[in-house]
């Protein structure tokens, strides 16, 4: 009888609760996206990740536990809401849940604003990990209390929560504006600020690099202008100013967006101008440098971090290379990647040979190092540990841990191989067209020829005399059918018959 009774009901009760906390657990909450309008009438905005949602929960409290409640709808149909009128001078905090046909799903992450009567509220999303912000809006000291606390994470540094500036790395527990700051966050999630909108700042600035902040509304770098004039020094980059931001790895900013800290380089002391009516810059005192012309390494983590350098040759003799640095690197703990002179590009000079260390410091391993080349008269290779890339074409490596050095090597002049080789094609299978790749230690006379598999050969690619270095010749194979061939290197050097070399490779068509 007991047996009965717990198959007939204890039992379809209890797989019935599981299922609903299974599905529940596999419903994603709701994320709050924003808070816009006036700070007393707020509209709250939401984002669903699951489709099926038919109702939405919204609570709004006076205090994170939600104990005290200033409203609560659980009859929603929209992901948007406006509240109020609420109490001016407060602090707010609000969470939401979604409701499908059966399941209701837990409550999203409680997001907080502060409420201003009048004024404007502004929203910011902190990466997981490491940012470089700033304060764009005027805020009371109450309201920096209630909200600036949700941004912080104090593992950095116990007795500090952001770092700033200042000839060297200051910690600090509060915020003000027109400066920027390191900050490190446990997760990401939109982050409301409420205050009144600055137009303009005017910011001191130093000799050197300095971290300042943002306004309450985009600025193009060009339109940056400083008193005195022309004292923001460093190269002017195309596509971008004498501005970096930081997003995984420095990078040229051409735009100051609000929320965002930059570095700056000042070549004497005086003060930076940021409008949101924007201003004529006069011509910039620096030259102007094209990262076009130079070859990249990219260095990334597994992390996702990732910076990009650049290496060449000199073709502009009034840049200083100190005109090439990045800014200082980030508090310890950040992914920071640079060439030991700290610059972003190194250049040979004419004539001669140089190597570079590479600094990769607070990286998730493993680390992969590619590189993109150009066509320019350069020698380079890439030393990972006891490993050498000759940089002749674009590729890629990984790094497995920090023990190993890397260096780039550059020398001024073709590049020559010290062996013949002949290269696996690519594409391979290709339809129609596939890149041979070979190697010629010596001057040399070529002939490059395709065969099919009865050993004819049906297309000459190459015949004649060539320099050594590394070459590269495209197959078109578009009068050919699918199949299988053969392509051989046949090389004999010009000066010296006794060096030869023969190897064969296979290639794939396919239509």
């Amino acid at each position: 009888m007991i047996r009965f009774y717990l198959h007939r009901h204890v039992l379809p009760a209890l797989m019935a609760f599981l299922f609903i906390a299974i599905a529940k657990g596999q419903i994603s909450s709701p994320i709050p996206v924003d808070v816009t309008g006036l700070s007393t009438s707020p509209i709250l905005r939401w984002r669903v990740p699951v489709a099926g949602a038919r109702t939405f929960h919204l609570q709004l409290s006076y205090d994170s536990s939600f104990a005290a409640l200033a409203s609560d709808d659980s009859t929603l149909t929209d992901t948007v809401k406006m509240v109020g009128p609420l109490a001016p001078d407060t602090g707010y905090y609000w969470r939401v849940s979604v409701k499908t046909d059966s399941v209701t799903s837990n409550w999203s992450h409680v997001n907080r604003f502060y409420a201003v009567s009048g004024e404007s509220v502004y929203t910011y999303m902190p990466s997981d990990g490491w940012s470089l912000i700033s304060l764009p809006i005027h805020m009371s000291p109450k309201a920096k209390a209630f909200v600036l606390p949700a941004l912080w994470n104090p593992t950095p540094c116990w007795s500090c929560y952001v770092f700033y500036y200042s000839a060297g790395y200051v910690g600090g527990r509060t915020m003000v504006n027109g400066r920027g700051y390191w900050l490190k966050t446990t997760s990401g999630g939109f982050i409301s600020l409420t205050g009144t909108t600055v137009l303009a700042e005017t910011i001191d600035v130093t000799t050197n690099w300095n971290l300042i902040g943002s306004i309450s509304s985009p600025v193009p770098t060009s339109s940056i202008t400083s008193i005195p004039p022309g004292i923001m020094s460093g190269a002017t980059f195309f596509g971008g100013g004498t501005f970096f931001g930081f997003s995984g790895g420095y990078y040229v900013a051409p735009t100051d967006i609000p929320f965002r800290g930059y570095w700056v380089r000042c070549n004497s002391p005086g003060k930076i101008i940021l409008s949101s009516k924007g201003s004529k810059r006069p011509k910039p005192l620096t030259t102007m440098v094209d990262f076009n012309s130079f070859d990249v390494l990219r260095i990334e983590d597994a992390g996702g971090h990732r910076q990009t350098l650049y290496f060449g040759t000199r073709r502009d003799e009034n840049v200083p290379n100190d005109l090439l640095e990045f800014p200082p690197a980030s508090p310890d703990g950040v992914f920071d990647a640079r060439f030991a002179s700290d610059r972003m590009v190194e250049i040979v000079e004419k004539g001669k040979t140089h190597e570079f260390p590479i600094y990769i410091t607070s990286a998730e391993y493993p680390v992969t190092l590619g590189w993109e080349t150009k066509s320019q008269p350069i020698n380079a290779s890439l030393e990972v540990g006891n490993r050498d890339f000759q940089l002749t074409a674009d590729g890629s490596t990984q790094l497995l841990s920090s023990d190993l050095v890397v260096k780039l090597k550059l020398m001024d002049g073709p590049q020559i191989p010290v062996e013949f080789a002949l290269e696996q094609s690519y594409p391979n299978p290709f339809n129609p067209t596939t890149t041979i790749r070979y190697q010629l230690p010596v001057d040399s006379k070529v002939t490059l020829k395709i065969y099919n598999l009865l050993g004819q050969a049906v297309q000459v690619l190459e015949d004649g005399l060539m320099a050594a270095g590394f070459e590269a010749t495209e197959w078109r194979a578009s009068a050919l059918p699918s199949g299988a061939y053969y392509y051989k290197l046949d090389a004999v050097g010009v000066n010296d018959p006794g060096k030869r070399f023969t190897q064969v490779r296979k290639a794939l068509l396919l239509r």
